[in-house]
């Protein structure tokens, strides 16, 4: 005895489990429709070392004096900067008048001594973002105040603050009216797990729906159920929905929050902490280069004093973040082609962006006629190749 199912009821069900798709795909739309809340969020980077002491030996001391304007020197054991950047990620404004005055906006240190706390970057002036003085709060607590005229969707800023340890712990707190679970770091503001429960159910639901679909077409074609080679099809049916989930996925999905342009921290503080500790990386953010320059650091591969002469003028003029970069090239002269090697594929990706500039600045110092090549190091080269 055998189930039949003739082709109009096929038919039918198909506009059923249609029906049931719009309804979900609705369903859907009404859950992921953006709501007007408050979403203030923060992230930390990881601490970068401007200078440190190595450990001292009996024969000898090494100190560290930090100074900033109008203060007295302090001895310090290292200076390193950390990026805190925060931003209003909800549809709904944030104004100072939201700002509790019993738990303020603030910055938390714990574990390091503060050496300064500034702002490095806003997404726009009109917002007014501020930094207060680092204050202490308790034996090991340093706070700084934060306050803002109104932070609409997007908007916050980068706040760059500089500590003597790699070991402080640094958090944004305060109270918000609106807001009454708190401020959140941006790790929390991803996939919340009601989200993640409903995507698997509507998987599994889109996984189901295709395989009665499928059973139904292998019926209608065969009229029977006795037709072993058309057994393939459900195959298809597993293989055919990956199609929707994935551009559900990359489109409608959630995904973490996105940072305005302008809260992204400076070029030499988002190099991989592995590339952090390549040769004259700190020294050039914290000094320009103030003696000849030797093979390997910015230097001239050859005996040419004319290069080495417009290359150390082409460095000083740099920024600090531009020199960082370019100290890790070897230069070389053939003819009027000045050609630049670097030891690794990150720094010379990063170069090739600043070819054009580099170039007009060398044809101001060596002539016209001058032109760059930007390459890996042939060391680097014959490695990748044996890899």
């Amino acid at each position: 005895m055998y189930l039949t199912i003739h082709f109009p009821d096929a038919l039918t069900l198909f506009y059923l489990v249609g029906v049931v798709a719009s309804v979900l795909g609705v369903a859907l739309f009404v859950i992921r429709r953006p709501e007007r809340a408050k979403r203030l969020a923060y992230d930390v980077g990881y601490a970068i070392a401007l200078a440190n002491v190595l450990p001292q030996s009996g024969s000898h001391r090494i100190t560290l004096t930090f100074e900033r304007e109008g203060q007295q020197p302090q001895s310090v054991r290292g200076v390193y900067v950390h990026f805190v950047r925060l931003a209003n990620f909800g549809k709904e404004p944030i104004r100072s008048d939201d700002l509790a005055s019993g738990d303020p906006l603030r910055i938390d240190v714990r574990r390091a001594k503060v050496l300064d706390i500034a702002i490095a970057g806003v997404t726009r002036e009109v917002i007014g973002f501020e930094v207060g003085q680092p204050d202490r709060s308790g034996p090991k607590l340093v706070s700084a105040l934060l306050t803002f005229a109104f932070l609409d969707e997007g908007d916050g800023a980068l706040v760059r603050v500089t500590t003597d340890s790699n070991r402080a712990e640094i958090s944004v707190n305060g109270t918000i009216v609106g807001m009454p679970h708190g401020i959140a770091t941006t790790d929390a503001l991803n996939r919340s797990r009601p989200l993640q429960i409903l995507g698997v159910v509507l998987i599994a639901a889109t996984y189901a729906l295709t395989m009665v679909l499928a059973v139904l077409a292998f019926h209608a074609v065969t009229q029977s159920w006795q037709s072993l080679w058309l057994f393939p099809v459900p195959i298809v049916a597993l293989l055919l929905p990956l199609v929707p989930i994935l551009f559900v996925e990359s489109t409608i999905w959630p995904s973490g929050p996105r940072w305005h342009a302008r809260l992204m921290p400076p070029f030499w503080a988002q190099i991989p902490r592995e590339l952090m500790m390549t040769s004259g990386f700190r020294e050039a953010i914290v000094e320009p280069p103030r003696r000849s320059i030797t093979r390997g650091r910015g230097a001239t591969a050859d005996n040419d004093p004319a290069l080495d002469a417009a290359w150390r003028k082409v460095m000083g003029a740099m920024p600090a973040s531009k020199r960082a970069l370019f100290r890790e090239a070897t230069l070389s002269r053939q003819g009027v082609t000045i050609s630049m090697s670097f030891p690794y594929e990150f720094h010379r990706h990063r170069a090739v962006e600043f070819q054009t500039e580099v170039e007009q600045q060398l044809r101001e110092q060596l002539g016209e006629d001058t032109t760059v090549e930007i390459g890996l190091a042939q060391s680097r080269q014959r490695k990748d190749r044996t890899s």
